[in-house]
């Protein structure tokens, strides 16, 4: 017992004092002395040391140099994914493989991901493979679609595939590996493009996962984002052309029914405003909604629902704010901050979205990044559509100035008395709401002198 404790002793004492060794390299900039002692543990000749040095470089939260990831990588990358493939019978992952994950992907993330090779992502696929129907399934599913996309192991097909076969009840693990697989978007070869088309259609069959439709079209439209990419050999063929036409024909006969279905959680609703912001700048989604009548009536779904939208987000902006206690928002600190990302982010949004279809409709899609074959003008437009779209960019116009009036009340009260109760966030959605009073009155004036009225229902 003796023995024992003096030992125990010896390894806390130890621990400590590369603890300290680390925090004065980090300090003075002097050796690493930590990460000298991890790579000693990983090449160590006992499986004992390589699990301690595993379990050392998974808890370090200090950044690495590319050369010591390397280093890493090449000393553990045979016994990490000996150790990937150590499962217990009774859990979706062992501890042991949560710690493999974790060592992975921050390896990867440092530059290591070329040295891990591609047994170390096909080891992290199998842990998913094997477990991803499992009801007790967690964040596990996260770490490992973000190991395997750090690692770029196996095709995004692959991983869709995987996600597809998500609990859909999941928001939480749907949205994580959403996210690993957005992070390969811009370098997607041609199949996987048209995979997540795929994806898209088998989430809208199913009613437990229809939502999803939004954020795969949305990734498939981000991936062509850029005209660096249309440089691309690749992405010059005709294999690349008929998969870039494919996707605006999935967008934009997706983007104003998402909008019009109701009911939908709040992240669904906001991914699909996001999914059509994206057509109408990507694609030139307006020059296809302008061409013929029946088209063209998209155009009051878009404009009364990017209106009420930017109503609604404006609104709880003010409520944020605080500035009258009946009407104040006071959530805790941490959804506080999660309600601000998102008005901040969604107001902007839906109000940039009106200024583009206020440009469509005055220069016909000249601002756009079109390149359709069946653009439309506003002749084709029924007069009558237009009556309704002008009415919804009116109730943008009130809300925008009633927004920016009350900011300015309490702002220059602020003035007056030494204080600063209005929040940065408030301000910089005046700029916006500004941005977007200033296009419609420069647009409408110059409509007001075009004819001389002689013309009053097309200006209109």
């Amino acid at each position: 017992e003796k023995g024992r404790k003096k030992r125990r002793a010896m390894r806390v004492a130890q621990a400590e004092e590369e603890e300290e060794a680390a925090a004065a390299a980090a300090a003075g900039g002097k050796e690493d002395a930590g990460m000298a002692s991890i790579l000693s543990y990983l090449d160590g000749p006992r499986d004992e040391e390589r699990i301690a040095g595993l379990l050392l470089l998974a808890k370090r939260e200090e950044a690495m140099t590319e050369a010591i990831a390397v280093e890493a990588a090449r000393k553990s990358g045979r016994f990490l994914e000996r150790l990937l493939g150590t499962a217990e019978a009774d859990a979706a992952m062992s501890a042991a493989q949560r710690v493999g994950v974790a060592v992975a992907t921050q390896l990867a993330n440092f530059g290591a991901a070329s040295v891990l090779g591609s047994s170390v992502g096909d080891a992290v696929a199998s842990i998913v493979e094997a477990h991803v129907d499992r009801s007790e399934w967690t964040g596990d599913l996260v770490a490992c679609v973000e190991c395997a996309a750090a690692l770029r192991a196996g095709s995004t097909t692959a991983i869709l595939e995987i996600l597809l076969r998500c609990p859909a009840d999941r928001e939480d693990l749907w949205r994580g590996a959403l996210r690993a697989v957005r992070s390969r978007a811009r370098d997607l070869p041609i199949g996987d493009r048209s995979a997540l088309l795929k994806a898209a259609e088998v989430a809208r069959s199913s009613k437990e996962r229809y939502g999803w439709e939004a954020s795969l079209l949305s990734l498939v439209v981000a991936s062509w984002i850029g005209g660096g990419d249309l440089v691309k050999p690749e992405l010059r063929s005709s294999e690349a052309r008929r998969a870039r036409d494919d996707t605006k024909r999935a967008v934009f006969a997706a983007a104003p029914r998402l909008l019009a279905r109701g009911g939908v959680p709040e992240w669904q609703r906001d991914d699909a405003l996001r999914l059509a912001a994206l057509a109408a700048k990507t694609f030139g989604g307006f020059d296809h909604w302008l061409g013929g009548q029946k088209r063209s009536k998209v155009l009051v779904v878009l404009a009364r629902v990017f209106s009420a939208e930017a109503r609604l987000a404006l609104d709880e902006a003010l409520a944020l704010c605080a500035f009258d206690e009946a009407t104040a928002v006071t959530p805790d600190e941490g959804q506080r901050s999660d309600r601000v990302d998102r008005v901040t982010s969604l107001a902007p949004l839906c109000l940039g979205f009106l200024e583009r279809l206020v440009d469509a409709l005055v220069l016909q899609g000249g601002d756009s990044d079109s390149d359709s074959d069946d653009r439309g003008t506003v002749d084709d437009v029924d007069p009558e559509v237009l009556l309704e779209v002008r009415g919804a960019l009116n109730d943008a116009i009130d809300v925008s100035l009633a927004f920016a009036t009350e900011v300015r009340l309490h702002y220059d009260d602020d003035q007056q008395r030494n204080k600063a109760s209005v929040p940065d966030f408030a301000l910089a959605l005046c700029r916006d709401a500004f941005r977007y009073l200033g296009r419609l009155a420069l647009d409408l004036d110059d409509d007001d002198d075009d004819d001389g009225g002689e013309n009053d229902e097309h200006d209109a």
